[in-house]
């Protein structure tokens, strides 16, 4: 199963974005993807296996900005401390697995 979010923004404090398997509440890795300024990407693909085929599992992106990596790399982006208090998370069930 493919996933995707993507957001667009501007300023140099790009958002961090986070997945996760809500059942088991552990982060799955993904590919993100960074332009400048202006939008970051992440996706992933999950292999689901057979015994998977039940309805309460779901997936999460989480969209914030994290604090502690930019007080760590405060020089390359900017000495202001003050950045957007902002989170979102979106949560989805695979509606075509439900079917089978």
């Amino acid at each position: 199963m493919r996933m995707w979010c993507s957001v667009k923004f501007r300023g140099n404090i790009a958002p961090t974005m986070e997945w996760r398997n809500e059942a088991t509440d552990k982060v799955i890795p993904s590919r993100t993807t960074n332009y400048q300024n202006r939008k970051v990407e992440s996706e992933n693909i999950i292999q689901l296996k057979h015994d998977d085929n039940h309805e309460d599992i779901a997936y999460s992106c989480t969209t914030y900005f994290n604090q502690s990596f930019y007080e760590a790399h405060a020089s390359v982006y900017s000495v202001a401390k003050n950045r957007p208090n902002y989170t979102y998370n979106w949560t989805s069930q695979d509606e075509s697995r439900k079917r089978l």
